[in-house]
């Protein structure tokens, strides 16, 4: 036995020395046949040039393409006949009746908006003459004047929920936009309604908002959102005029409701279901946590895939509602909204990806709700999907039995960092 260890030396299978051992060198200098490069030393290529370390290979980037069975149908052949789903697009139209406005309710914001388009048409005419603010005024500010405006959002597309009654206007004004302004123009227009003997304008009540303001008579609500032309908007002062991002989001709201009524309203394909399959996606996404990254926007963008992205139409016609509801959960289910996917494209924004700016346990959320509520719909559970059953519970967070089949919530796989 060698005190100390084996000897050093040539021939020795220790990795110290200058002998041909099989070991690995360490850093240091020493001649010898190890297999491996010196440790801290730059590697030799060929004619004695020093390469430096070898670098990784480049990966390869490759986006998530989400199933879509709809999309590839062809390649997956029915062994059998499909089920009738008449019951299932009956819950769907009774749901439908239960969360939209009646036709009372519907007819008095509609005469509401009316009303209030008439007057803003009539400030837009006599803009410049005020009435209300002369020379005299101490606190005199700088007339204004209405360029345009646009009904928005939700109304347009007839996806009004019974719980939230309200119109949106985008107001396109030449003064930048203070909180002066918004009083001015507000006062402006419930004048010159009183003008015009409008029996809504002598109870509508005026609130500012951080938007511009509300108009509000009873339960009803016609929200202004004061803007400038897109021009003028790095003339805006966080502070003193309404936020820069207010009035950006108004001028997107005006592309996104231009571009609805294009594609989808003045589509040559059938859509007349689009209002009634959107208004179901809005109320399951008030009513499930997970959903709750998605804006209506997304929302609305993501029921129009649906409906008018089928390679099939001119073959089988146009999805049924049921159809068009299934595929909505089956592409969050397989991951359309999570990190590194395609997505969805804003087609008014260049083709931005509208999820991209989502943190990832957003994404995450998004999908695994509805993976839960695809499995529950799948066993028969539709009606508790779309909430005709069991309102008192959350049917995503909970473990349910669907037909003596037992849903497990799915879980999150994305940490918080």
């Amino acid at each position: 036995m060698y005190r100390g260890g084996p000897p050093r030396g040539r021939g020795g299978w220790g990795p110290r020395g200058g002998g041909r051992g099989w070991g690995p060198r360490r850093g240091g200098r020493g001649g010898g046949g190890g297999w491996g490069p010196r440790r801290g030393g730059p590697m030799r290529g060929p004619g004695g040039r020093n390469r430096g370390p070898m670098a990784p290979p480049p990966s390869v980037f490759i986006q998530h393409i989400p199933f879509d069975f709809v999309i590839c149908e062809n390649s997956f052949p029915r062994i059998r006949p499909e089920l009738s789903e008449e019951d299932i697009i009956t819950s769907m139209k009774s749901r439908d009746d239960q969360i939209r406005p009646n036709e009372d309710q519907f007819n008095a914001l509609k005469q509401l908006h009316d009303d209030i388009v008439s007057g803003i048409n009539k400030a837009k005419e006599s803009s410049g003459e005020s009435d209300f603010i002369t020379s005299d005024t101490p606190d005199h500010q700088p007339e204004f004047q209405i360029l345009d405006h646009f009904t928005i959002g939700s109304f347009t597309r007839n996806c009004i929920l019974k719980d939230s009654l309200k119109v949106d206007i985008s107001l396109v004004i030449s003064t930048l936009p203070t909180h002066e302004t918004v009083g001015q123009v507000s006062r402006t227009i419930l004048n010159q309604m009183k003008e015009m003997k409008l029996e809504s304008a002598e109870k509508l009540v005026l609130q500012s908002a951080d938007y511009g303001f509300d108009m509000m008579l009873d339960e009803m609500t016609i929200a202004i959102w004061l803007t400038i032309p897109p021009e003028r908007m790095q003339e805006l002062c966080p502070g003193t005029h309404i936020s820069p991002e207010l009035c950006q989001m108004s001028q997107r709201a005006i592309k996104h409701t231009q571009w609805y009524i294009q594609t989808v309203q003045n589509s040559e394909r059938d859509t007349s279901e689009a209002p009634l399959i959107t208004r179901l996606m809005r109320d399951l996404r008030n009513r499930n946590q997970g959903f709750f990254t998605m804006s209506k926007w997304v929302c609305d963008l993501l029921v129009t895939h649906c409906i008018m992205n089928h390679p099939r139409y001119e073959e089988t016609g146009k999805l049924n509602p049921a159809k068009v509801m299934r595929r909505i959960l089956q592409l969050l289910a397989a991951g359309i909204f999570l990190p590194n996917s395609v997505g969805l494209s804003d087609p008014t924004e260049n083709g931005y990806v509208i999820h991209s700016d989502w943190a990832p346990t957003d994404m995450d959320q998004v999908c695994l709700t509805a993976q839960t509520l695809l499995r529950i719909w799948s066993h028969g559970g539709h009606m508790a999907v779309l909430g005709l059953e069991q309102q008192d519970k959350k049917i995503a967070d909970e473990m349910t039995v669907w037909n003596d089949i037992c849903v497990t919530p799915s879980e999150s796989v994305i940490r918080a960092a």
